[in-house]
């Protein structure tokens, strides 16, 4: 019965341990470090990327833009860098970062001093994450429409091809 028990705890330990984001915040355990340990890596966003053509219904009229990127690379050592562009244009953002204690939002607090950005997480996987971005005070208004505010990255890939998705 002992080792029951035993096995039982080591089970439930790891799990907890594995475990990063659900989307909630109502998870038990060290789930703040579990999260910034999954969050360790480069993330590409490679669902789609435009050029707005018309900056008053930008959402309604844009060209598909194979070129344009976004990635963040969180590294362990509590720095990020942000980079977003096209083919011609690339910008790059550097800072710290960190969890709120809440485990709900990944904070960027930039190298060059402005208000700390707040992205809230959705679902976290080892190799997906679910990203809730203010698109226009992020910066990236000039490439994506303003209405999509979720975008899903994946962990250490690059996008193979950007397709619209409605």
């Amino acid at each position: 019965m002992k080792k029951i028990l035993l096995i039982a705890l080591i089970i439930a330990t790891s799990w907890d341990s594995n475990f990063a984001h659900d989307g909630d915040t109502t998870c038990t355990g060290n789930c703040k470090d579990s999260t910034i340990s999954t969050l360790v890596g480069e993330w590409a966003y490679t669902n789609f990327a435009y050029r707005i053509v018309d900056r008053v219904h930008a959402c309604d009229n844009f060209i598909t833009d194979d070129d344009a990127f976004l990635r963040f690379n969180f590294d362990a050592n509590g720095t990020y860098t942000k980079t977003f562009g096209n083919g011609s244009n690339k910008t790059v953002e550097t800072g710290t970062w960190d969890v709120s204690d809440d485990n709900a939002n990944v904070v960027l607090f930039n190298k060059d001093g402005s208000l700390a950005e707040f992205i809230k997480i959705g679902k976290l996987e080892n190799e997906k994450v679910e990203l809730e971005l203010n698109i226009e005070s992020a910066g990236l208004s000039d490439l994506f429409c303003t209405q999509i505010n979720v975008l899903n990255f994946s962990k250490n890939i690059l996008p193979l091809n950007n397709s619209v998705i409605k």
